[in-house]
């Protein structure tokens, strides 16, 4: 005996083709300009962001062309311009970029910090564990102790210049997707 949902699967084919048209086509057009338009602001947000924090000089782009007038236009040129796709691989980009940038502070400045605080909380003052091992628990002797706060605060100021060297990494990966396209490179592809 068929269940109750089978008429559902049976549904003539004219009906499921004719249905996103007639329910949705308004909305997902909604959806798709307040993306566009959306993103283009969290570009511009990232671009300024770059430039105060990490020390760039990122222009704002020029290629959006309008090719009519009104909203309609204007949609049509944000989603033809380049820097629209540029701005949403930043942005999904971005995402990663953090997680990695997370794993890094607390993998190398963490740790240091933690070793260097050994002597005053033994029993670990952030607990912070590097795969199976705990940096405050593995050190039980006076002795360790005393090693570990040299090799903590070293440690800590190789973890700068780590965090320091990705920072200039998410600094080319900005300018390179949220800047103006290059003139040399438009003029090879073009």
């Amino acid at each position: 005996m068929p269940s109750p949902r089978a008429g559902i699967l049976r549904a003539p084919d004219g009906w499921i083709r004719a249905w996103p048209r007639a329910v949705g086509a308004d909305r997902r057009a909604g959806i798709l300009l307040v993306t566009v338009i959306g993103l283009r602001y969290i570009a511009s947000f990232e671009r300024g962001l770059a430039n105060a924090l990490l020390g760039t000089n990122i222009a704002a782009p020029d290629d959006v062309q309008k090719s009519g007038e009104g909203i309609v236009g204007t949609v049509k040129a944000y989603i033809q311009a380049a820097s629209t796709w540029r701005g949403l691989g930043f942005v999904a980009l971005k995402f990663w970029i953090g997680i990695l940038s997370f794993i890094l502070l607390v993998t190398f400045l963490g740790t240091g910090i933690e070793l260097m605080l050994t002597p005053v909380f033994p029993d670990g003052a952030f607990n912070i564990t590097v795969g199976s091992w705990e940096v405050a628990q593995s050190i039980e002797t006076t002795t360790e102790q005393a090693v570990a706060v040299p090799a903590g605060a070293l440690l800590a100021l190789a973890a700068l210049h780590i965090l320091n060297a990705f920072a200039g990494a998410n600094a080319s990966i900005a300018s390179a997707l949220l800047g103006a396209e290059n003139t040399e490179t438009a003029e090879q592809t073009g």
